[in-house]
């Protein structure tokens, strides 16, 4: 069973990922073999994607840009602002698994369940404690990602400069980019702190990743390797996320002493970034995801902050 991802070894994401290749490899006594290629071997996400169609592959761990090539309505997980805190994502990933994991189905894939990648910061050259000091700098926009593209255009970042994941590096090295948006840890993994002087501390947008399978590759395995398959994720993969909290409060503390200076956002930016969330939610409804399904995840956030929810 081959899988990929895009995390590079070294990181608690390729370690869990290879206690799962053992358990599954030791519970079959030698009957099924997961091999891994990390750290983008497999190419891009979207390159990963068509290989699993083409059956040179079986499936992976995926980003959102990854996800949203089988699923495009998942992107609605990305949206800016979506989410304060952890607490509101555990709730809702919960609660909108089954929805989900009926659309992967439907795309013949199966999510055998979400892996953490975390709430995004922006980083920079420049310190950032306003929606205009973002405007005047040069921010990286992940190419290929045309949700992402209208997210930026609606904030008003003109001098956005879209970059595949693995060119951003260079773009950091040579100036093409100034600011750039990671999850903590994210940032520690790829190397990309050493070009940031600033962090803001208001989050920007969640993003989740997702373990994907071929559903036809699974509907052909034995009912009990099948079996074996589904235990090793329900084991190893809720070990992940508190593992990845813990990582990007280290990968912070580590900024720090390293002397990037952490901004804490003003409340007239955090009141203006709530402001155009609530704009970008009107103008992309219905374009990049069904607004029933934005509708049903903010009426289960307002439930939930007013603890109402199940």
């Amino acid at each position: 069973m081959k899988l990929c991802a895009i995390a590079p070894e070294g990181t608690s994401w390729t370690d869990i990922a290879h206690q799962f290749a053992d358990y599954i490899y030791e519970k079959s006594k030698g009957r099924m073999k997961v091999i891994w290629y990390l750290g983008g071997a497999m190419g891009d996400e979207p390159s990963a994607i068509k290989k699993i169609r083409l059956g040179q592959l079986q499936g992976g761990v995926f980003t959102i840009l990854g996800m949203a090539k089988i699923v495009p309505e998942i992107r609605v997980l990305v949206l800016p602002n979506l989410f304060k805190n952890y607490d509101e994502v555990d709730y809702t990933l919960k609660k909108i698994t089954p929805t989900f994991s009926k659309m992967f189905e439907e795309k013949d894939f199966v999510l055998f369940g979400w892996v953490e990648v975390g709430f995004a910061y922006f980083f920079s050259k420049k310190p950032i404690r306003t929606l205009d000091d973002i405007k005047a700098t040069k921010v990286w926009n992940w190419a290929g990602d045309p949700l992402q593209q209208e997210i930026v255009e609606s904030q008003g970042y003109s001098n956005s400069v879209p970059l595949e994941l693995f060119q951003v590096l260079v773009g950091l090295q040579t100036g093409i980019v100034e600011t750039f948006f990671a999850p903590y840890y994210a940032c520690l993994a790829l190397q990309w702190y050493n070009y940031a002087k600033y962090v803001n501390t208001a989050p920007l947008a969640y993003s989740p990743g997702g373990v994907l399978v071929n559903k036809k590759f699974f509907d052909k395995l034995p009912p009990d390797l099948q079996n074996i398959y589904r235990e090793a994720n329900r084991i190893y993969m809720p070990r992940l996320t508190p593992m990845i909290r813990k990582d990007h409060e280290r990968a912070l503390e580590g900024f720090l002493k390293e002397g990037i200076v952490a901004l804490k956002p003003t409340p007239e930016m955090e009141k203006e970034m709530d402001k155009i969330a609530l704009e970008t939610y009107k103008k992309l409804g219905d374009k990049y995801y069904p607004e029933w399904l934005l509708k049903e995840i903010l009426d289960g956030l307002e439930k939930f902050r007013a603890g109402k929810a199940e």
